[in-house]
């Protein structure tokens, strides 16, 4: 079934400023879907707003286009904790339309104080609210997609 492992989900519309030339979603709002889904899941995962001072920073994101999306559909996309490191973590996205997957994605996040402008160890507290939140526990160790920044 569509996103069972996701208890984070974000419902989108598609508009018509997403759309580009040829009629269908433009690869980039792909990618301004995953930023919305990822602020707000790190909200509501591990009490992280938009703005904190000791938050996570990108390192890296992916999408992997599967399928057309069209203006006026509704999407829904599924945002997850799939692996915790030592100072990283990785977030998996899955973009459904009904029961068809149109896409997935990963970012990798590092853990951040913006006042030090330093990467910190990802703090229990995070780790807990985020097993707590997690319908599937995610993965330990190091991240691949961020040149083993574990």
């Amino acid at each position: 079934m569509a996103l069972e492992d996701f208890r984070y989900r974000l419902d989108i519309r598609v508009v018509f400023r997403d759309i580009d030339y040829y009629r269908h979603v433009n690869n980039a709002v792909y990618i301004t879907w995953m930023e919305t889904a990822r602020i707000d899941y790190c909200r509501a995962a591990f009490d992280r707003p938009l703005g904190g001072m000791v938050n996570v920073i990108m390192a890296s994101q992916s999408f992997d286009y599967e399928r057309q999306a069209q203006y006026d559909e509704r999407l829904v996309m599924g945002c997850r904790t799939s692996r915790l490191g030592n100072k990283s973590m990785d977030l998996t996205y899955e973009l459904w339309r009904g029961d068809e997957r149109i896409g997935h994605g990963i970012s990798t996040l590092v853990g951040y104080d913006y006042e030090a402008d330093s990467s910190i160890v990802i703090p229990a507290e995070w780790r807990r609210r985020i097993a707590e939140y997690e319908l599937v526990a995610p993965a330990a160790g190091v991240s691949s997609t961020a040149g083993g920044g574990s």
